[in-house]
């Protein structure tokens, strides 16, 4: 009889898990709409494992779009624009944001804002992605995230193009991202592969601004060109409250102020900055946070108005580094220590080629040829050429795996600056006003600058950062552990927008498996 009872209840049993385990199993769906139907209700009609397609066309919104997008780990929600089409175009009005949101475990894909005060503004969200983005002609800014007592985390920007920002003489940076007074935080974002350009019109124009408190942050392979304000800067955060942030591989061009601007616990390696109109990197105080622990290799900067190099308070801080760049400001300061050169207790200066006037530096400098250094300076090709002053000159102890490219420095012996020399070798991608591509496939950025590098980000393998993400082009190490894309379901609500919803029920990974028991189950019974 008790044998009996239990082969009776259990597949009773194993559905009811099922069921519970994977509540969007019978309603996760896929709706498409097209221009005319209502896009707010479509939104705020989406449950864990939805796909909203919006077709190609206008999408005005009159007003403010506030909603909330509540996907999960195992179901996250997909919202994109058709594929094989161009994409929708979403115009907002600028007294009001276009999409004001937040939730979790989504991804905005293949879509155009255009208008608007902010493109994005994002409240407290987590596991969420941006991708194949345009934004543009905005009253203000592009993505924030920046509501005081609100923190966005596990967040990644990608493949996004931003411009024409501050129209209305707003702030106008491209990203602004947290509170100046550290009440709200971004932290774990990977911002990557982006190109933000053109952000002057507003009163600022940062290109990626990073607030006070933001923390575990990486910035990578961006290009960002005429900006107002620095093209990134980063602030600081509290001891102990998380990881360094990360700032590689970009391109910084033509800025209106200092090209890369950082405060503390942040390491900056393999970027490239051209004309900026202040500082080519800077590191100096703000916002009561001192630049320590702040290490900046393997960069090459040149033509900056200011110094090529600034660096503020170093004398008075510890763990800072400055190791491997080359500072290439001919008629101009090349390094500058505003207070005096740092103690060796104080600062590691090592490997680095200039060309310019040093003022308050010495240590760890070393005079460059000239700008036949590079293969073409005013192409501007900023590759070593052969036999420059920059082949082999870097500290090994200091140095980075990859340079700019994403090339690996696999010889012993480093050089100077962003670009890794080889014999018959060139730029894989010639400097340019555009997305940035990759001569190899991106490396993880697992290897760094031991040992000053304590703490950066570095393989950030793991992070549910691509939870649904349905373009992600091959960064390796961000992708480990993401749930599969959804497939089409049943059910849900169209919330009255006139949409279509496709049939077919979501493979989830844990439902799957519980049917494969099932199935084993029942199949033994009836032998």
């Amino acid at each position: 009889m008790l044998q009996r009872m239990r082969s009776t209840r259990l597949p009773a049993i194993l559905i009811l898990l099922t069921l519970s385990l994977t509540p969007s199993l019978a309603s996760a769906a896929t709706v498409e709409i097209n221009p005319g139907d209502d896009l707010l209700a479509a939104l705020n009609a989406l449950s864990p494992g939805d796909e909203l397609v919006i077709h190609a066309g206008d999408y005005p919104t009159g007003r403010r779009y506030g909603f909330t997008l509540s996907g999960t780990a195992a179901a996250p929600i997909l919202v994109h624009g058709a594929d094989g089409e161009a994409r929708p175009v979403i115009r907002g009005i600028r007294s009001q944001n276009i999409f004001d949101l937040d939730g979790s475990y989504f991804t905005l894909a293949h879509l155009e804002f255009d208008g608007g005060s902010h493109g994005i503004r994002l409240g407290s969200t987590d596991h969420a992605n941006l991708e194949d983005l345009v934004i543009h002609n905005t009253g203000d800014v592009a993505i924030s995230c920046n509501r005081s007592g609100e923190v966005c985390d596990s967040i990644a920007v990608r493949d996004t193009e931003i411009y024409d920002t501050g129209a209305d003489g707003g702030t106008g940076e491209g990203f602004y991202l947290g509170c100046n007074d550290n009440s709200c935080r971004i932290t774990n974002w990977i911002i990557e592969r982006n190109y933000v350009h053109d952000t002057r019109a507003g009163a600022q124009g940062d290109g990626i601004e990073l607030k006070t408190g933001s923390f575990g942050n990486i910035i990578r392979n961006n290009v960002i060109v005429r900006t107002g304000y620095p093209g990134i800067l980063i602030s600081g955060f509290p001891e102990g409250a998380g990881p360094n942030n990360l700032v590689e591989g970009n391109l910084v061009w033509d800025t209106m102020d200092n090209g890369i601007q950082l405060t503390s616990q942040v390491t900056a390696r393999n970027n490239i900055v051209i004309g900026a109109g202040a500082g080519g990197i800077t590191s100096q105080a703000h916002q009561g946070f001192e630049p320590h622990a702040t290490t900046v290799v393997h960069n090459t900067v040149i033509n900056a108005g200011g110094a090529c190099f600034r660096g503020n308070q170093w004398a008075s801080q510890t763990g800072n580094v400055l190791a491997n760049n080359a500072f290439f400001c001919m008629g101009g300061t090349a390094v500058k220590f505003a207070g005096g050169e740092p103690a060796t207790s104080a600062a590691t200066l090592a490997g680095n080629i200039t060309l310019g006037a040093l003022d308050g530096a010495s240590r760890g400098m070393t005079a460059a040829a000239g700008l036949s250094d590079f293969v073409n300076a005013s192409a501007p090709d900023l590759y070593p050429a052969s036999g420059s002053t920059l082949i082999d000159a870097g500290d090994a102890s200091l140095g980075a795996m990859f340079d700019f490219d994403g090339s690996p420095r696999d010889d012993g012996s480093p050089d100077a600056g962003a670009y890794e020399w080889r014999s018959g070798g060139s730029a894989a991608w010639p400097l340019s006003e555009a997305f940035k591509v990759l001569g190899m496939t991106p490396p993880p950025m697992d290897g760094g600058v031991p040992p000053a590098d304590a703490g950066t980000p570095g393989d950030d393998g793991g992070r549910p950062l691509d939870a649904g993400a349905l373009r992600d082009t091959g960064t390796p190490g961000d992708e480990a552990g993401a749930p599969p894309t959804p497939d089409a379901g049943t059910g849900g609500s169209s919330g009255g927008c006139g949409c279509v919803i496709a049939t077919g029920h979501s493979a989830r990974p844990i439902a799957a498996m519980l049917l494969l028991g099932l199935g084993i189950f029942l199949r033994r019974r009836r032998r």
